[in-house]
This record gives structure tokens, sequence and C-alpha cells, in this order.
């Protein structure tokens, strides 16, 4: 540190995260030893699915080799995640919560609904 008049503190600027990058937060491992993981997605890149709003939940399933069998979204025009996954016998369960009332969602009940969604794992 120094008492010199320039020091001062030093501001930290945030860098613009990437546009539309998938942020993961939930796995489960499904039949056949499938991995499946769930998160959300921001607007605004072609290589992903959907581009609804504000985020759509997502969700992928990994194959035992790693590759990716397929990868979807699932929402509307306002903030909807999943932040975990279980598998459900032959189905994997994503849970989160959704702000949409329009999309993929019949209706917006409040200020964030929860959202539970079952899909196969085929």
């Amino acid at each position: 540190m120094t008492d010199s008049p320039e020091a001062g503190p030093i501001p930290l600027t945030r860098p613009k995260p990437p546009s539309r990058r998938p942020i993961w937060v939930g796995a489960a491992l499904a039949v056949g030893l499938a991995a499946v993981v769930v998160g959300e997605s921001t607007p605004g890149d072609a290589d992903l699915p959907g581009d609804r709003g504000e985020a759509d939940a997502l969700v992928a399933r990994y194959a035992s080799d790693g590759g990716r069998s397929w990868l979807t979204t699932f929402g509307g025009s306002g903030l909807d995640r999943f932040w975990a996954v279980v598998p459900t016998g032959g189905q994997i369960t994503a849970v989160g919560a959704a702000t949409s009332g329009d999309g993929d969602l019949p209706g917006n009940y409040g200020q964030s609904d929860a959202l539970l969604v079952a899909y196969s794992v085929a």
C-alpha cells in the first residue's frame, strides 16, 4: 500500500458473459449409465435449441462414452431453470423454478412457480 494520492481502490469489472452459455447445476446417472445434466441457458446462441426468454431450463443426456445423446430446453419468456435431476424408473425428473407463464408453461401462479418435468432417457 502507498499513501500517494494516485493510489486508490482498483475498480473491479465483471466481464460480460458469453451469450447463451449453458450453466450446469445438477447431474444424475440414469438407465444404462447415461449421465443427465440440468441447468439453464440464456438467449443468443444458435447452438442451443430454444431462445424463448431471459433463461430457459436446459437438460441434456450424455452416453457412457461421453457423447451427447440429446439436449433440449424448456420454458417461456421469463427466467426458467432446472436445479436438480433424479432418475425415476425409465425416466428422469428435472426439478427447478419458472417465472414464465407462456411458451412451454400453461400459466404463472405467483412470482416463481415450481417446475417439474419428466423426460425419457431413451
